[in-house]
């Protein structure tokens, strides 16, 4: 029957299922990520250039730069960008914003332990 695959065939379908099965679940993970994430914000001084962001090509850049999309969603409806590139974009929001909330944590940390030794000082 011509319709039976043979077992190379199987073999061959088996084996690409297992090399590609880490690479399947980390897009769809990427893209459940991207599907959450069109609402929000992008914060409206982001930086678009390629020292920043290597992966993306200097006409994604160029188009990001003048449309300065507001939110994710924006950045979708811009034509030249790919989803891997617009996934890329919401991981670089997200690691900026990461990066400065802890930078603000430390501050604050900072300047609660200045305070401390300050209100300490006075005490003596």
């Amino acid at each position: 029957n011509v319709m039976e695959a043979s077992p190379s065939a199987i073999y061959d379908t088996v084996e690409a299922s297992i090399k590609y099965k880490s690479y399947v679940i980390r897009q769809h993970k990427d893209m459940e990520s991207w599907r959450k994430a069109q609402g929000l914000r992008i914060p409206p001084d982001f930086i678009y250039d390629h020292a920043s962001m290597p992966t993306l090509s200097k006409e994604e850049i160029e188009k990001l730069n003048l449309v300065r999309p507001a939110t994710f969603a924006d950045a979708s409806q811009i034509s030249g960008l790919t989803p891997q590139s617009l996934v890329y974009l919401y991981h670089c929001v997200q690691k900026r914003n990461k990066d400065r909330d802890w930078a603000r944590r430390k501050a604050d940390e900072t300047k609660n332990r200045d305070k401390k030794e300050v209100s300490a000082t006075m005490k003596e």
